[in-house]
């Protein structure tokens, strides 16, 4: 059996975070959530994820930061920023796409199933 894809989302929102990790986890996806940019570093460092959604104001850092971090990790996960990285920037991060409008969360199930299924994700063996 395929393991389900897994997508870690980081933002200050609990509202949003909740409503969409409970929409994607009955889409079928293994949903993390996380409300703070170190324990998401961690989670990055422990276990594989295939997508990694990062609100408008991820806690205590600014997406650049976090960006930075990633990169630094070298962690080739795939990334979408809800607006605070200019699309113009985003290039310098990798794998990086960002969306210009906060979406609602059944948008936010379309974006993930489309960048999912364009095989930007890195699947686990």
């Amino acid at each position: 059996m395929a393991r389900r894809q897994r997508v870690l989302l980081l933002d200050a929102n609990d509202d949003f975070l909740i409503e969409v990790e409970k929409l994607l986890e009955d889409h079928g996806f293994d949903t993390t959530t996380t409300w703070a940019s170190d324990q998401a570093t961690a989670l990055l460092r422990s276990r594989d994820f295939d997508l990694v959604l990062i609100g408008d104001h991820p806690p205590e850092i600014d997406a650049h930061a976090w960006l930075r971090r990633i990169r630094e990790m070298k962690c080739p996960i795939p990334c979408l920023v809800f607006r605070p990285v200019q699309a113009s920037e985003a290039g310098s991060f990798g794998n990086v796409d960002v969306a210009a409008n906060w979406p609602t969360s059944e948008e936010v199930l379309k974006i993930v199933q489309e960048q999912l299924s364009a095989g930007i994700s890195r699947l686990a063996a």
